[in-house]
């Protein structure tokens, strides 16, 4: 039975001094067990001494517990505390701050009262109490300071969505936007990048935030078949387990070559999504470049990955395939993308089973380079090998976000996972059979993937010794 409007503004005020009732009552929201947690100390915040309280909220979580949801619960809720109430929700990508968080609103509001429905407008970027500008919910993206800066009110509440990926000097503007009265800062996100402001959260200035850890194998909003398949793929001692499922940060070894955060950064760059016209800072012209790892053993993978710029366009994985019917496979890809064969050139590992391949290259009369891991480097008296070299290309290109990849998480446990140390004055990047050594299971083998992506943007290969068919 619909709701007259006094019941409704007795169990509205009634609501909005228990979280608890404000998520069943009003949004019609039951939570889980963690995200009960969170919605515990919110409420705890809202209510408690000033003397009593801390300075925000801080959730680390594995994938799919329902942060998000949890979070737009607490949003509202903060938002609904009285007249003027003021909420900031921010994130490093504007998709989740609008398409995601907002949407996550509107889903909450689909199962409320008509009443508050009619309370409630929401708008792309902000949602408004009873048509009061003054009285309302902000998105902003966290790329510049600007963005943020300037918001000085009491009883603010700040949500940071994705908080693994706020830069430190933005964290600092959005520290400083939470020193009134009654402020609350809540951060939420997967635990992706120990370089973080986040990562400090939980370690140094743990005693400072509430902290919550949410593991996905626990949460009752995660299948349990996904949970399997997870550490069938990557197995459950790898970073990617912990980070996607664990809700922990990854074991990153101070001497990774590559980072986890800059990987995901490398992505979502939607310039060489929309564009991939974007040239390489290392090259000077337009570059379509194959990279080609060939498996070595049975349980190794032989990977094929086309670069056209700074983006990777395609890549392929072949288990237990003959070498020579993989690269007959690249020549039929290259076709379909409408690569002229004068245009590509193919870095090959003329290590292990590539050295007997090359002929299939000369026979199709395609351009293609030999790259031998342990050959001479380029800049030779800073890296140890060529294979040394790529990662750092890579690496630079990742850190400096002037590159897209497409996302995989195989291949990204493979890099984050390579090392490498200083010896005699120079890079030296852990070879295979070292990194199998530290690393190897039966779900984690050979870097094939990593290895062939930095094939693919080894700089060198279109402009030395190129093999041009006759």
């Amino acid at each position: 039975m619909a709701l007259s409007f006094s019941k409704f503004g007795i169990q509205l005020e009634r609501a909005t001094n228990d979280i608890h009732l404000f998520a069943r009552e009003i949004l019609g929201f039951s939570p889980t067990w963690q995200q009960s947690e969170l919605l515990d100390y919110i409420q705890w915040e809202t209510f408690a001494p000033i003397n009593q309280t801390k300075k925000g909220i801080a959730v680390k979580s594995g994938q799919g517990p329902g942060k998000t949801a949890a979070v737009a619960v607490g949003a509202l809720f903060r938002l609904m505390q009285q007249p003027g109430s003021f909420v900031l929700v921010t994130s490093p990508t504007r998709r989740q701050v609008e398409d995601i968080f907002i949407s996550e609103i509107q889903r909450r509001l689909a199962k409320a009262p008509i009443e508050f429905q009619q309370m409630i407008d929401v708008q792309k970027t902000r949602v408004r109490v009873g048509g009061f500008s003054k009285w309302e919910m902000v998105t902003a993206t966290s790329v510049r300071p600007e963005n943020v800066q300037g918001y000085h009110e009491e009883n603010m509440t700040v949500v940071v969505d994705e908080a693994s990926g706020i830069p430190r000097k933005i964290w600092s503007t959005l520290k400083g936007t939470v020193t009134q009265p009654g402020n609350l800062l809540i951060a939420i996100g997967n635990p992706n990048e120990r370089d973080s402001e986040f990562f400090d959260m939980f370690n140094k200035d743990a005693h400072l935030y509430h902290c919550l850890t949410w593991n996905a194998e626990e949460s009752p909003n995660v299948d349990k078949k996904h949970i399997t398949r997870m550490a069938a793929e990557y197995g459950r001692e790898s970073d990617t387990y912990r980070v996607r499922v664990l809700g922990e940060f990854p074991r990153e070894s101070p001497n990774v070559v590559i980072r986890y955060e800059d990987l995901l950064h490398a992505c979502r760059n939607k310039t060489f999504i929309e564009s991939f016209g974007v040239l390489s800072p290392f090259e000077t012209r337009n570059t379509r470049q194959v990279g080609i790892d060939l498996a070595r053993f049975g349980s190794d993978e032989s990977v094929v990955v086309f670069r056209y710029n700074c983006a990777v366009v395609k890549v392929l994985h072949f288990t237990k395939t003959d070498p020579s019917d993989v690269i007959r496979t690249a020549f039929a890809n290259q076709r379909e993308i409408g690569w002229s064969d004068d245009s590509v050139v193919y870095c090959v590992d003329a290590g292990g089973m590539g050295q007997g391949v090359m002929h299939i290259f000369r026979d199709a009369k395609k351009r293609w380079f030999e790259f031998s891991s342990g050959g001479t480097a380029q800049e030779s008296h800073v890296y140890h090998d060529a294979i040394t070299e790529a990662y750092f290309v890579l690496r630079k290109m990742t850190r400096d976000q002037l590159i897209h990849l497409r996302e995989d998480q195989l291949m990204f446990s493979q890099m984050i996972s390579r090392q490498y140390r200083y010896d005699d004055g120079k890079f030296r990047l852990e070879s295979k059979d070292e990194y199998l050594t530290r690393v190897g299971t039966e779900e984690f083998t050979s870097p094939d993937r990593a290895d062939a992506h930095a094939m693919a943007f080894y700089p060198y290969a279109g402009s030395m010794g190129v093999h041009v068919y006759q």
